[in-house]
């Protein structure tokens, strides 16, 4: 819906709330020319705000703390997120912290569930994660350079609003990165479940075949409101559980790479890496005999390719029809140094990456030979 931003203050309001921290990316909330707005209305209501700002990508612990801080300390009873996906998982972790003891320890064991958490409440700047619509996350702790993932139904968002029109003005690279993370979760199932999931399979392909097909239009015209929402409807679909149903829990090699290589560096954009590492899996894939049947019927699907190479070379095109960068040395802004490389896959090594289905052996030949050829 057009213009609908401000609509979450009225259902934050109906909920009787006098206290929220609005928790948010310095840069999209003011692109978005939301954060006086919405400070504003909020005081009118006489709804008591603090505020947590500079949430980075790829979000710290250490920054979420700082807002379990501020709840405690000021008896906050909602948290407004405004941002994409390192913010709403920034609010999640916010939102049960003022409840347990030791919040670093229930990251760690998966088995003390989150009993109590603040209600969130989130604007969305920027699709493509579904952190939005659903109750799990990621944040990374620096001090041992560790990523943690959490899940409750207790931090599932109480309202959620997406106003296409906010998107246009995010930044074109972010946007570009957005779209290649959703497509690749498509693949990642089809992957994993494979063409004998016969409705996930179509479903996957289908979702993958209309987010390009969105961002052509865009590409050719960013105020197309159509395409611009089908994307933010695709990009719910695409990670937010309707691609994984029934799938084998999707094939997240890729994913892995990327996240072996943002280790070294927090402020890597999630999806500019996996375009660049996902052509190189397609190769590896081809040498080391892992999911060939399944990568040639994601290429006919998705791209009309008649083969592995085809289907690279196509990807490729694609990224370069959209401006994306097609080497890891442009993301990073300089060349890839071997000592780089052997970091990238000591951290690969260090990560749980694998199902129960999986070949440890080739999967694990598979990524070194993507890290090996990152230039």
């Amino acid at each position: 819906e057009k213009n609908c931003s401000m609509k979450i203050i009225d259902h934050i309001n109906s909920k009787n709330i006098k206290s929220v921290l609005l928790v948010y990316d310095t840069n999209a909330i003011h692109v978005c020319n939301l954060y006086k707005p919405l400070k504003e209305r909020l005081t009118e209501l006489d709804i008591e705000v603090h505020e947590l700002s500079d949430i980075r990508p790829n979000p710290s612990l250490s920054r979420a703390k700082v807002g379990i801080s501020i709840c405690q300390q000021y008896d906050v009873e909602a948290i407004l997120a405004v941002g994409g996906g390192s913010v709403f998982d920034s609010a999640k972790i916010i939102s049960f912290g003022p409840f347990v003891d030791d919040i670093k320890m229930v990251l760690k064991n998966q088995r003390l569930q989150i009993q109590k958490a603040l209600p969130i409440f989130n604007i969305v700047t920027c699709s493509g994660t579904s952190a939005e619509v659903n109750g799990n996350g990621k944040i990374e702790d620096d001090d041992n350079c560790v990523s943690y993932s959490f899940i409750s139904h207790l931090l599932h968002p109480q309202v959620t609003v997406i106003d296409p029109l906010l998107q246009q003005s995010i930044q074109y690279g972010q946007q570009i990165a957005n779209f290649i993370d959703c497509q690749m979760h498509c693949i990642e199932q089809m992957i994993s479940g494979g063409p004998e999931k016969l409705m996930g399979f179509e479903i996957c392909a289908s979702i993958a075949k209309q987010l390009i097909r969105c961002r052509d239009i865009l590409n050719a015209d960013n105020t197309d409101f159509e395409a611009r929402s089908a994307f933010c409807w695709a990009s719910v679909l695409a990670t937010g559980g309707v691609c994984n149903f029934d799938m084998n829990g999707g094939d997240f090699v890729t994913h892995c790479i990327d996240l072996a290589i943002r280790r070294t560096d927090h402020s890597l954009i999630h999806g500019n890496v996996l375009g660049v590492v996902f052509p190189l899996f397609v190769k590896a894939c081809k040498i080391y005999d892992y999911k060939v049947k399944e990568l040639t019927c994601i290429g006919q699907k998705v791209f009309n390719a008649s083969d592995l190479d085809e289907f690279q070379a196509l990807y490729v095109k694609m990224l370069q029809r959209w401006r994306a960068f097609t080497q890891l040395g442009e993301v990073l802004g300089k060349k890839v140094s071997v000592e780089q490389k052997a970091l990238y896959k000591k951290n690969y090594d260090e990560l749980p990456c694998y199902f129960p289905w999986m070949d440890v052996e080739k999967v694990k030949s598979v990524a070194h030979y993507v890290i090996d050829n990152l230039e």
